[in-house]
């Protein structure tokens, strides 16, 4: 009794440090990212004569595909803005986890163990996690935004459908998909393949395939060509969406995107020998539909400009793709460490099982460096295929010093990497000011550092697991005192991770969002005038301090490609701020722009547009001697220096320049 006390006490150690590290590498900062999306949309609806007039609503065509927003404004109006958003992120995350661990105990073998799930599971949680283009996107997001949510319930679909209970796939499927039907639909493909490869329901797959396949051509019949089956992205709307690399187009992807696609493949070719045998339908139709999905983006909307095609996105099945790769690294070294198998019985093959693993992990910890890691990756699947008859001809043979010389020199390119990138990040980050940077946690971690070792303990920990001959259950059960140690340890970092990674003035704005979910009335046009403001910020500022729309942010591009008269809308907006000067640092990066000084003819330039702002607003300090109301900010904001070695900007007023006629006045 005793005995199997202590093994449900390791089981829970092991769930809770995997859960601990899986969240301490995603501290909850605020409103950011996507989140300032859909923060807008639920609280459009609450002020239609203010904050609704903003063009990312009036001339919307994204937010009305999910029911997220208006469960986010439910939240918001229930328990407050903060505990809203706080609850939808991080109830996202541990329902991500929960679905994850029982993916990997769904396709890994029988004999990982908990501790072995929980070192899989923090690989997954720490490694690159990017995918798709100009690493933008990644799994299991910190952040309020439906696609967290809609992840985690079609990995709990696919374990489902695995086990062949269909009922409740249908049920998962249907909640996800009204959550964010993009992100859902290549769930639905891999489902599909799943029940395809049981002869039972494939008959019933290929009729109902048929069918649907005839009855998409009569409609594509009969709709004209200006429909949406089979329209396409005009000149002016494709060349707004070109301009601004848009992540639709994969010719805009680089290098480093297209080496992190061949990488994700080849760990998912890998993994699949490392995988159950019930299980690699998974991983097969994983790979086909990231493949398919990669292909109908570059032709259909690359060569062909075909809008529901750009509009349904597919390449996001990479999102598959990203998660079930790294949970292969992991299922890869397992397979090493448990001795592989009758086949790898031989020295020889365990030579080359372990180069692949080091070669694999070592490509991955580099992803984001260099597209060079594609060769590192082509070798590892390479040298990890020991049946294939180009080994067998040739008779490579390794020495049994090689696993150690090449762990020993890549793992020098490794902390070369990690150690340059944490120098050059301190550089900057520790000449913020005081308050720029909320904890010291925050600093360490994005120096990349702490993931690092998180995924080389993980990795090292599944190499170097002893087993029984017979490849069952691990030998014997860690004692108590370590157990509870490792609880302690897991309760240790749950502090941590109860600490706001908000800075003050991104809690600032916050809470100007949360007074107008609560009906609290904001100054408004008693200081502003009617209209949007042209603010140089990523568009909370607007919303949050004065509760107008604004003009011309980022925030309002990112739907551009879901409606031609918000893109046409919005591009000369933004390209105007960004001539003027006006945009920050964080938002013109991509844009071409420099931080400039501004001057009265920048703001005179604006003014005279015909879709002209209502109000300019100009951060201070500023050596600009123009005509204006100054408004202290709740909270001082900091720009981080655009080169190695400048100055951090710090904001606390900004002014107000109205536009009236053309010209500037107040």
């Amino acid at each position: 009794m005793s005995e199997t006390r202590n093994e449900r006490l390791a089981s829970l150690a092991a769930v809770l440090l995997a859960l601990s590290a899986f969240l301490l590498m995603r501290p909850y900062e605020g409103i950011v990212h996507d989140a300032r999306l859909y923060v807008g949309y639920a609280l459009a609806p609450l002020d239609p004569a203010g904050i609704g007039q903003d063009i990312m609503f009036t001339l919307d065509g994204q937010g009305g595909k999910t029911l997220y927003p208006a469960m986010m404004r439910w939240f918001a109006q229930a328990i407050g803005l903060t505990p809203a958003l706080v609850t939808l992120t991080y109830g996202a995350l541990v329902l991500w986890f929960a679905a994850a661990w029982g993916l990997v105990r769904a396709v890994a073998p029988r004999s990982l163990s908990s501790g072995g799930i929980a070192a899989v599971i923090v690989l997954l949680g720490s490694l690159h996690t990017f995918y798709g283009g100009a690493s933008t996107i990644r799994f299991a997001e910190p952040f309020a935004a439906p696609r967290a949510l809609a992840e985690a319930l079609g990995m709990l679909a696919i374990v489902q459908a695995l086990g062949a209970r269909w009922w409740r796939v249908c049920a998962l499927i249907g909640v996800a998909a009204i959550v964010h039907p993009i992100m859902t639909a290549p769930v639905i493909a891999v489902i599909v393949m799943i029940a395809a490869s049981n002869d039972r329901v494939r008959g019933v797959l290929l009729g109902g395939g048929l069918t649907l396949g005839i009855g998409i051509a009569a409609a594509a019949v009969l709709v004209s060509g200006d429909g949406m089956l089979l329209g396409r992205f005009d000149a002016v709307w494709l060349q707004i969406l070109d301009h601004y690399h848009s992540l639709i187009l994969l010719r805009h992807w680089s290098s480093i995107d297209l080496a992190r696609v061949v990488l994700q493949l080849t760990s998912l070719a890998i993994a699949r020998t490392c995988a159950r045998a019930d299980a690699r339908p998974l991983v097969d139709g994983v790979i086909l539909v990231g493949v398919a999905g990669l292909v109908l983006s570059g032709v259909g909307v690359d060569l062909l400009s075909h809008r529901l095609m750009g509009q349904a996105q597919p390449w996001r099945a990479l999102w598959l793709v990203a998660v079930l790769s790294t949970v292969g690294i992991g299922l890869h070294a397992h397979h090493v460490g448990d001795g592989g198998s009758k086949e790898e019985a031989d020295d020889q093959a365990q030579i080359r099982s372990k180069l692949s693993v080091i070669l694999l992990a070592s490509a991955w910890m580099l992803v984001s460096f260099t597209p060079a890691v594609v060769v590192v990756a082509v070798m590892a699947w390479g040298i990890s295929r020991e049946s294939n008859q180009l080994f067998g001809r040739f008779a490579l043979r390794f020495p049994s010093i090689a696993p150690l010389a090449l762990a020993g020199a890549l793992g020098i390119c490794v902390v070369g990497y990690y150690a340059l990138q944490a120098v050059i990040t301190l550089q900057v980050l520790g000449a913020a000011p005081a308050g720029a940077i909320p904890s010291r946690w925050l600093m360490a971690f994005r120096t990349g550092t702490p993931a690092a070792l998180l995924c080389i303990g993980a990795i090292l920990a599944l190499i170097t697991q002893r087993r029984l001959a017979n490849g069952q259950r691990s030998i014997g059960t860690p004692p108590r005192p370590v157990n509870r140690a490792v609880l302690s340890l897991g309760i240790a970092l749950f502090v941590v991770l109860l600490s706001d990674q908000r800075s003050t003035y991104e809690r600032a704005m916050e809470a100007g969002l949360a007074r107008s979910f609560s009906g609290v009335a904001l100054p408004s046009q008693a200081e502003t005038g009617p209209g949007p403001l042209a603010w140089s910020s990523g568009g909370l500022e607007s919303w949050a301090l004065f509760a107008r729309p604004s003009w011309g942010t980022v925030n309002q591009g990112v739907a551009k490609v879901f409606s031609r008269s918000l893109a046409i809308q919005w591009a000369p907006r933004f390209e105007a701020l960004v001539d003027s000067a006006v945009v920050p640092f964080e938002d013109a990066v991509h844009y071409r722009a420099q931080r400039r000084v501004l001057d009265l003819s920048h703001v005179e330039r604006l003014c005279r547009m015909p879709d002209a702002p209502s109000t300019v607003v100009l951060p201070l300090p500023s050596d600009v001697d123009v005509p204006g109301t100054v408004i202290r900010l709740p909270a001082t904001r900091f720009e981080p220096p655009e080169e190695r070695g400048g100055t951090w900007r710090t904001i606390d007023s900004v002014r107000l320049v109205s536009c009236n006629a053309g010209s500037v006045v107040r």
